[in-house]
């Protein structure tokens, strides 16, 4: 309601961000697993999050070569726009099945 004291605000805040940074590690181990799981002979990935993506920051995308995982936790296909911060030019983005895709 906005009336809380700072204190309450800061307390709520803090545990948000306890639960997404647990969220985000359970996440990442189950897409390293699944992302394993089939070759044994290929490195597992390393995740990193983009907490800040809607601003224009994320350390993962400021390399030249990155790999992306765009996750759809509902239960039908979608068509979304994903909008990634980059500092390079002339980036190249490939789809799953190795094709260039529009961007």
């Amino acid at each position: 309601s906005g009336t809380e004291k700072q204190h309450v605000a800061d307390d709520y805040a803090k545990r948000l961000h306890i639960g997404q940074v647990e969220c985000e590690q359970l996440v990442a181990m189950v897409l390293r697993n699944l992302s394993g799981r089939f070759d044994h002979d290929r490195p597992r990935l390393e995740l990193q999050f983009c907490e800040l993506a809607n601003t224009s920051v994320c350390p993962a995308s400021e390399n030249n070569s990155f790999n992306v995982i765009v996750y759809n936790p509902i239960g039908r296909g979608i068509q979304r726009l994903v909008q990634l911060p980059v500092s390079a030019d002339g980036l190249e983005v490939i789809g799953p099945s190795g094709k260039t895709v529009a961007s």
